[in-house]
């Protein structure tokens, strides 16, 4: 058996080459009647959506709406290389499209050098190609140091967090003692020295200390700047004004929805609201276009949750080790679950949708012999659940799951692109897990690692 991961596999976006190897049928469906897509994640992360977005080539511009130097998209050149996208969306590959950073960011400035500096050594030219909004929020290495810290606090209630600073960096933003792009560059020395007190008050942290940390952040956006002639849009309204003009627009979320501030679970795992309606504050575009939910037949995440449709044991091993669910940033195993349509109701119901894009379809038979089931609904003492998900971790480890049938998936759907030659046993799945989340829109479903790797199952 090969394993995927060698191949440069399941963990990653695989992209083949640039021009190459992906699905043009998609691209044009979906921006039909629509110059706007929006896509997020409607699962706990690392639902493929880079695989999804890796679709789109024919666009204007292409914004990331919220969250920041973490997990994202692994990409591979034309040459062979690859690298791994924290900053920014892989659509910073595409020669025709400019990459939005909207307000909604919280931005670590050597993080994004380094991605720019591997785009230009792989021959991709970023001159005046990247946008960064003027009041995106500009993270310093005392955030490095908080996020730790916060863990050790915690202690038995950490959260296990990638230690990549982002919930003190947005936390600073609530608490209104952060700095931002454009506080940078007018250099508005008032409100920085007010924040650098305050921040040296709350942090017990020397102020000559953060000084240093300001004067190299300052510094850094300057030879952005001079250097790879990136935009610090003052307007904030450039994608209002494209959006106006026609131009196809992609954005994306870089956080899943399950995952939100405004969420249903605790400790919420990211800082920023990641639904679709968020998107229009963060980057000034107040139209829905089309909503994309990119959701995996077999759901895992990274660090444990109590979602109780979890799958232990070998059978969680073996098909992990298969599908390569390790985690992007941190390497750590991911936990599997059974596809559930509880969640899944309660993300359509938060976010507008028009399609829904089930990804890794390929290794359902790969899970349990190809015994596959759906979770229902909840059962919780004389509670049912079925349209709303219980708001304490405490309920959650003591749910009984009601799940379907099973559904008997052994034949070998990788690859496929043609809806016809789907096994009856794989519409079955499908159409009940459609009919269970009372979905009545359209439907496209992934067969395998490339690019193309899909059809148009509804």
């Amino acid at each position: 058996m090969v394993n995927k991961l060698e191949e440069g596999g399941w963990s990653n976006l695989v992209v083949g080459t640039i021009q190459e190897n992906y699905n043009t049928e998609l691209e044009k469906a979906i921006f039909s009647k629509t110059n706007i897509v929006i896509i997020y994640g409607g699962q706990l992360w690392d639902e493929w959506k880079g695989k999804v977005t890796s679709q789109f080539r024919d666009v204007d511009r292409v914004a990331a709406a919220t969250g920041w130097w973490n997990a994202w998209h692994t990409v591979y050149f034309d040459n062979g290389n690859k690298a791994a996208f924290h900053e920014l969306p892989w659509w910073a590959i595409i020669e025709k499209a400019k990459v939005y950073l909207g307000q909604g960011r919280v931005i670590y400035i050597p993080g994004l050098q380094e991605e720019i500096e591997e785009l230009e050594k792989n021959n991709i030219d970023t001159q005046g190609k990247i946008v960064i909004a003027w009041n995106a929020h500009v993270v310093l290495p005392l955030h490095k140091r908080l996020d730790g810290r916060i863990e050790e606090i915690k202690g038995k209630s950490a959260v296990w967090t990638t230690k990549k600073w982002i919930w003190p960096s947005y936390g600073a933003k609530a608490l209104r003692i952060w700095i931002t792009f454009n506080q940078l560059l007018q250099w508005d020395r008032n409100t920085i020295d007010s924040i650098i007190n305050t921040n040296a008050e709350l942090r017990q942290y020397g102020g000559w200390k953060i000084y240093d940390e300001i004067s190299e952040a300052k510094k850094a956006i300057e030879k952005l700047i001079e250097e790879w002639k990136v935009s610090i849009d003052t307007t904030n309204m450039i994608l209002n004004h494209a959006a106006r003009d026609n131009k196809k627009i992609v954005i994306e979320h870089s956080q899943s929805t399950l995952l939100a501030l405004d969420g249903w679970m605790y400790p919420y795992c990211t800082s920023s609201d990641t639904s679709v309606n968020w998107v229009f504050s963060w980057v000034n575009i107040a139209n829905y276009g089309k909503n994309i939910a990119v959701m995996k037949c077999i759901k895992s995440k990274v660090w444990w949750w109590y979602f109780p449709t979890r799958i232990d044991g070998e059978i969680a091993d073996t098909y992990r080790d298969m599908s390569g669910e390790y985690g992007a940033t941190t390497k750590r195993p991911r936990d599997i679950w059974y596809f559930d349509t509880v969640e899944a109701r309660n993300v359509l119901a938060k976010n507008h949708t028009d399609w829904i894009v089930f990804t890794k379809a390929d290794l359902l038979k790969e899970l349990n012999g190809g015994k596959m089931q759906i979770a229902e609904s909840y059962k919780f003492n004389w509670d049912i659940y079925v349209d709303t998900l219980p708001h304490l971790p405490e309920i959650y480890k003591n749910i009984i799951v009601q799940y379907t049938d099973q559904f008997i998936l052994k034949w070998d759907i990788a690859k496929l692109k043609d809806r016809k030659k789907l096994p009856t046993s794989y519409k079955k799945y499908f159409d009940a897990k459609i009919e269970l989340l009372n979905f009545q829109w359209k439907v496209w479903i992934g067969t395998g690692v490339w690019r193309n790797d899909f059809f148009i199952y509804k």
